[in-house]
């Protein structure tokens, strides 16, 4: 079982400022497409665009200026990047990259009114202070700009990416309808095989999500999806490796820094990795677990010794192998595709986040196992924001 001293768990982690926990590829990423999204939102009414601006974090609920937590924006620099990687300028992928940050805070905004959260980002949802309507227009507005920013790029790249993001929309319902009837059932009733294909599905979701992130950076730089497939597998891997470790956050995370209340997981019923890896052991703190799982109301004081319960049966240091296995499979991948070392430093950058929840110390070889580091900054490859460029056509202006 993991150690409670351990250093680079989240559950131990002193509040450090969200800046340092940041990869600076992330920050630049950020500064290269709020244009792009920008421009996006003037197509939408304008209580649902002030609505969008106050989720990204760009306003206060009024519409004034003012600069908020947003998005973690893992996906975006994954577009770029792998437009870097075939050879191309990663300023033609731009308009991907802000389509697929519109996509996941578009889906975002509907998990909130699904999962009744009223609390993302350290402020209150759309749905928490606005309503449900306002959340679904909002996501709905996001969604048609996602469809017009691909379908209106020359060649058929972006044709190609729209029907990649279009199946994954397809691909995340189903994935929510099958964890909704699996939350109303008790973990006792399902057989083995269940929660293995719930999990296979879940995780895949997740990996398929930054895999088609890769994928749209890839045809977006005019290369071939056949032959940067280690490439696009790669972000799979990493994107399993941030599912398992959203789960490990929702039961052990630094609240300040993720920005919202934990064991919203435990209180829906989820059979989260942590959960069914505590479940299936055989200790006297898993059986435990069985009896508190078993009853039908709980509260936030058995919430917290049900996650101490996972942790000891087992659940943690499950989840935490796990992530680290995608991590190393996925650096493995990215050294089976030939590309600049610029970009496969920054690319193992942003898994290391992903996997971790910190940045990787310059210091610290791209190669080498999960480590953390919270100090200096990467020579970054991604180029800033070129003065003058239209963001929404990757042209410029």
């Amino acid at each position: 079982m993991a150690s409670s001293s351990r250093p680079d768990t989240p559950r131990n982690s002193p509040p450090v400022p969200e800046a340092l926990l940041v990869p600076d590829i992330v920050t630049r990423c950020k500064d290269l497409i709020r244009a792009g999204m920008e421009e996006a939102l003037e197509a939408l009414h304008p209580d649902v665009a002030q609505d969008c601006r106050y989720y990204l974090g760009w306003c206060d609920l009024d519409g004034t200026p003012h600069r908020q937590r947003g998005s973690r924006t893992v996906h975006a620099p994954v577009v770029l990047l792998s437009a870097q990687a075939v050879g191309a300028d990663p300023h033609t992928a731009i308009p991907g990259a802000v389509a697929i940050e519109l996509m996941l805070n578009a889906t975002l905004l509907m998990d909130d009114i699904i999962d009744e959260d009223a609390v993302r980002r350290g402020r209150p949802t759309v749905w928490a202070a606005r309503g449900a309507p306002e959340s679904l227009l909002a996501a709905v507005g996001l969604w048609a700009e996602v469809n017009n920013l691909l379908l209106g790029l020359p060649g058929d790249g972006g044709t190609t990416a729209f029907r990649l993001v279009n199946d994954q929309l397809t691909y995340l319902f189903r994935v929510v309808a099958a964890e909704r009837d699996l939350m109303r059932r008790h973990v006792t009733e399902l057989s083995a095989a269940e929660l293995d294909a719930h999990l296979e599905l879940c995780y895949e979701h997740d990996g398929a999500l930054l895999g088609c992130s890769a994928a749209i950076g890839v045809l977006l730089g005019g290369g071939s999806l056949t032959a940067a497939a280690p490439l696009v597998q790669a972000a799979e891997h990493a994107g399993a490796a941030w599912k398992i470790m959203n789960d490990v956050e929702d039961l052990w995370q630094n609240r300040d820094l993720v920005g919202k209340p934990g064991y919203k997981d435990l209180q829906q019923r989820r059979k989260t990795f942590p959960l069914l890896a505590a479940v299936r052991a055989t200790s006297p703190a898993a059986d435990r677990l069985h009896d508190l799982l078993g009853q039908d109301s709980l509260d936030a004081e058995t919430f917290a010794v049900m996650a101490q319960l996972i942790e000891q049966a087992g659940g943690l240091e499950s989840a935490e192998t796990a992530a680290h296995s995608h991590l190393a499979r996925a650096r493995a991948l990215l050294d089976e595709f030939p590309m600049p070392d610029p970009v496969k430093a920054e690319l193992n950058s942003v898994f290391h986040h992903i996997a971790i929840r910190r940045p990787q110390s310059p210091a610290v070889d791209a190669g080498s196992g999960p480590r953390t580091g919270c100090t200096g900054r990467m020579t970054g490859s991604l180029p800033s924001r070129r003065p003058g460029e239209d963001h929404r056509n990757g042209r410029g202006g």
